[in-house]
């Protein structure tokens, strides 16, 4: 619909004003945003010791699943916000032994982030083969799947200092 008297023309420039207005406020409170980074865990036979960019940052492990040794430990999920930006390195580092061989099986991996101001990412810790762990960046859509499962066990938030 096109305004075609002056009463119309003041208003329709009066609620464009106001919604150039509300985009601009929006957009200066995403450039003051952090960057968060999902973290996303399947089930494994020990804790998953998370770094990032080669500093010790936490710890990814579900609850144990059965009371004995070779008992697995949960699917788990971590939010992560972080104050840098550029690139971010997330890498794991971990053995594990097998209880029935004595055989040491050792695992790690890193995967490079370019975060800005308010991005949002999402990464799973998977497995790759039989005898590997790999981190896989997700979708949107697939890390939606993940934050909502209840099985997937949240963890505490991690707050980079």
């Amino acid at each position: 619909m096109r305004p075609t008297r002056i009463r119309d023309i003041i208003m329709f420039s009066k609620k464009m004003f106001f919604i150039c207005l509300i985009l601009s406020c929006l957009s200066f409170s995403m450039v003051s945003a952090k960057s968060i980074v999902y973290v996303f865990a399947v089930e494994a036979w020990v804790p998953i010791p998370v770094k990032i960019n080669s500093q010790e940052a936490f710890e990814m492990k579900g609850t144990p699943k059965g009371k004995d040794l070779t008992a697995r430990f949960s699917a788990c999920k971590k939010k992560c916000i972080l104050n840098s930006e550029g690139k971010v390195i997330f890498s794991f580092e971990f053995s594990r032994t097998n209880q029935a061989t004595g055989t040491v099986y050792n695992y790690a991996d890193e995967i490079q982030l370019n975060l800005s101001e308010g991005s949002v990412h999402y990464i799973q810790i998977k497995p790759k083969g039989f005898n590997d762990y790999t981190f896989k960046e997700l979708s949107e859509k697939e890390a939606n799947k993940l934050l909502n499962n209840k099985k997937c066990l949240l963890l505490p938030e991690y707050a980079q200092q």
